[in-house]
């Protein structure tokens, strides 16, 4: 009789350490107590804020005269509504959902101080910092955060990696160049196989200029680049600067331009396309219309640098082939 009385005090401890482990470890997603993690600040009370990843992005942004700014890019203009955007998901988390309080988890939900998916540090004018760490994701509208210095983490729907990118061009006005390809005749290339003159015929359609009568220009391909140029939007800012690493002492492509061309207010334009960044791939370019220099996508430019008139011709239709027994 003992013994059984022994075995079932064993057993009622051992579902007592079940129940305390649940506790412990499960989601509150539903706990009575719970409120802003951040309190007594609003979106205007912060001034600078760093956004990074766990591969080393990062993306720098500062209040300076009442507006945002890049100061890592000479104080490129960040746009407002985009970095009001994030501050206010920030602002809006909350400590209601707890899913664990031990370090041990840290790793394991990536909110470590060496395993994260998104570092996030923002000041106050009054000097005061934040720094949080947001993790995994268990579903597709929710995500794990920390606070760093505390072992709690809990869990989000306010936010998601997304919200806090670690790139520039998130809260940027990215376009680089805006224009209206009717609006240009004629466009000149320089690159390592040559100058290409890109020009319009009798009906209007792009053909470069010096390929020669029996070679018809792939107007349609010609058309799909000139669309790329006067849409070209960056990767990244870089600033005023010159650097030597861009490349553009001498560059390995360069375009020029002018817009309306037949008015009294024509502009000349020109783009400088330079090194390839051997660490994202991403081409450094000047553009005449901007005072930065910035860095943009391959594909938007990589033809420029190294196509010749010859990759324009028109391939011939091939001749329908005849059905056996015809």
């Amino acid at each position: 009789m003992m013994f059984n009385r022994r075995n079932q005090v064993l057993a009622a401890l051992v579902v007592l350490q079940l129940l305390l482990v649940a506790v412990v470890f499960w989601p509150r997603s539903t706990q009575a107590v719970g409120g802003p993690i951040f309190t007594d600040i609003t979106t205007d009370d912060i001034v600078a804020i760093q956004v990074a990843d766990n591969t080393g992005n990062q993306v720098q942004l500062q209040k300076q005269a009442g507006a945002w700014v890049l100061p890592t890019a000479d104080n490129f203009p960040a746009r407002a509504d985009k970095v009001s955007a994030l501050l206010e998901k920030l602002l809006k988390l909350q400590n209601n959902r707890l899913v664990t309080q031990t370090a041990a988890s840290h790793k394991r939900l990536q909110v470590a101080a060496d395993d994260f998916v998104r570092r996030v540090e923002f000041r106050s004018q009054d000097g005061t910092s934040h720094v949080l760490y947001l993790g995994s994701s268990p579903t597709m509208s929710s995500m794990h955060f920390r606070l760093d210095g505390q072992n709690e983490v809990y869990l989000t729907n306010e936010l998601s990696s997304f919200d806090a990118s670690p790139q520039a061009s998130a809260y940027i006005d990215a376009q680089l160049i805006s224009q209206a390809a009717a609006d240009i005749t004629q466009v000149t290339v320089e690159n390592a196989q040559g100058k290409m003159t890109f020009g319009r015929d009798e009906n209007g359609d792009w053909v470069v200029q010096e390929l020669g009568p029996d070679q018809p220009t792939d107007s349609a391909q010609l058309s799909s680049l000139i669309t790329r140029l006067t849409s070209l939007s960056m990767l990244q800012p870089l600033g005023t600067q010159p650097d030597a690493s861009y490349g553009l002492d001498q560059p390995q492509a360069v375009l020029r331009w002018t817009l309306h061309p037949a008015d009294a207010d024509a502009q000349d334009f020109e783009l400088q396309i330079g090194a390839k960044d051997a660490a994202d791939n991403g081409y450094f370019v000047k553009f005449s219309g901007s005072p930065y220099y910035v860095q943009v996508a391959p594909f938007a430019v990589e033809d420029f640098v190294t196509k010749a008139a010859a990759d324009f011709i028109l391939a011939p239709t091939p001749e329908p082939q005849a059905t056996p027994g015809q």
